[in-house]
């Protein structure tokens, strides 16, 4: 098996990207270089002159964290399992999006004035600024790095408490800089810039802690030279919501997720067209929502898939969707390791999917699900076709696929998180 560095630099770039090449993109990317380095002298500054203060060595630890999501479930696998943790006392989510009702969780959302004046996320990160100074809480972290880790390490070293990174996408996220990741002021960058993805590194390297999806993120770190507490800790689901249903499955296939570029939905729909050529009574369902889905619509229309492809939309009733199928599907060009996926696998689904992210942490390739290289159509179409065709083998795939996803059971991660949390505190008492 090749290096994590290997591995992730066969994801897709983006081909309009291939540097700067105007006078106003070297000054974009003069503007994000003179602001990193400004961004680690002062963090290496505060880091000098404000030490750090322990962690309590027994009692409950105080978290504050920011980020941006789509959906309740995801929200809820992040910090599910850290809420249920016997350190965890209480979490303070600063977000302009609605946080579903998990104990233990206190939502904190910008006053709609602020938001008017300066934006949705200027807004959200001026406000975790502020409660962070004015609660004081142990842990501050950010839910992916740009540029909610970079805010939250920031402040974290500015107060002298631990800093806490989540890596939800992978190495992606700081890569060439980040020029190929969805955050809209990285994607300004028209290409990869090494002193930017070396400042990102540099940043990272100043957590205290990061958590990843999987060891793959782990490994490309490592190997970039970042030197900190590195733990996996995959989205934690409820196993009895997440479970095999008794009844017939009525669809063959589904996907779920944003209707965006990075899931290449489209090669999902071009996948269903030619397996309706060889099983014309196949059923595929699309669960998400997004701008593409004028264009989907219309890639589906055009194959003549009316009959065959249904939008399902935005649902937060994931677990029944995902019951009434046979096979879950992910063509993304670029991953983290998919919630979607883990929620499948526990309702007993086996996964045909990208290899890309982390992935093979819970797909095992020909025992619960297949991974696919390189956007590969007919692999994609003969394995999910070999599923179909052998009810034994669709049955023996889905009991290992539920197996497999049970490591992600929320009760099981919160003990992971009492253990992460008594090393973070025993490791600062002997700073």
């Amino acid at each position: 098996m090749g290096s994590a560095n290997d591995f992730y630099s066969t994801l897709p770039k983006n081909p309009k990207k291939s540097g700067p090449t105007s006078i106003a993109d070297h000054l974009v990317h003069l503007c994000f270089h003179v602001i990193f380095w400004l961004y680690i002298y002062i963090i290496r500054l505060a880091r000098q002159f404000s030490p750090q203060k322990p962690l309590p060595d027994h009692g409950p630890i105080e978290i504050l964290l920011t980020g941006t999501f789509f959906s309740d479930n995801w929200i809820i696998s992040l910090l599910g399992p850290l809420a249920l943790s016997t350190r965890c006392g209480r979490i303070r989510m600063v977000s302009t999006t609605p946080v579903p009702d998990i104990e233990k969780v206190e939502p904190i959302y910008p006053p709609k004035l602020l938001i008017k004046i300066i934006g949705r996320s200027p807004a959200r990160l001026a406000t975790f600024f502020w409660v962070g100074f004015h609660t004081r809480p142990h842990i501050i972290g950010g839910l992916h790095l740009l540029i909610n880790g970079l805010t939250a390490i920031f402040i974290a070293k500015l107060m002298g408490v631990k800093a806490l990174y989540s890596c939800c996408g992978g190495p992606t996220e700081c890569e060439g800089g980040g020029y190929n990741s969805e955050n809209h002021l990285f994607c300004k960058l028209r290409g990869p810039d090494q002193f930017i993805e070396r400042r990102l590194l540099d940043a990272i390297s100043m957590a205290d802690l990061v958590i990843t999806r999987g060891n793959r993120a782990i490994q490309f770190f490592q190997e970039h030279g970042v030197a900190t507490q590195f733990h996996v800790v995959p989205g934690g689901m409820d196993g009895n919501k997440f479970s095999p249903s008794e009844m017939p499955a009525e669809n063959d296939l589904i996907i779920v997720g944003n209707l965006v570029p990075r899931k290449r939905v489209d090669l999902f729909v071009e996948i269903v067209s030619k397996v309706h050529t060889i099983r014309p009574d196949l059923r595929a369902v699309i669960l998400g929502d997004g701008p593409l889905r004028p264009s989907l619509e219309s890639q589906v229309e055009k194959l003549a898939l009316q009959n065959v492809v249904y939008f399902a939309g935005y649902q937060t009733n994931v677990a029944e969707w995902l019951q009434r199928a046979k096979i879950f599907v992910l063509t993304s060009e670029a991953e983290g390791l998919s919630q979607a996926m883990i929620q499948a696998m526990l309702c007993g689904l086996p996964a045909v999917v990208s290899h890309v992210g982390e992935a093979e942490e819970l797909v095992q390739d020909g025992v619960n699900g297949f991974l696919i290289r390189d956007s590969d159509i007919t692999a994609f179409v003969k394995n999910i076709l070999a599923l179909l065709g052998k009810r034994t083998m669709l049955t023996a795939f889905s009991k290992a696929a539920r197996q497999s996803a049970e490591r992600c059971e929320v009760h099981y991660l919160a003990q992971k998180w009492d253990g992460i949390l008594n090393e973070l505190s025993e490791r600062s008492a002997l700073r």
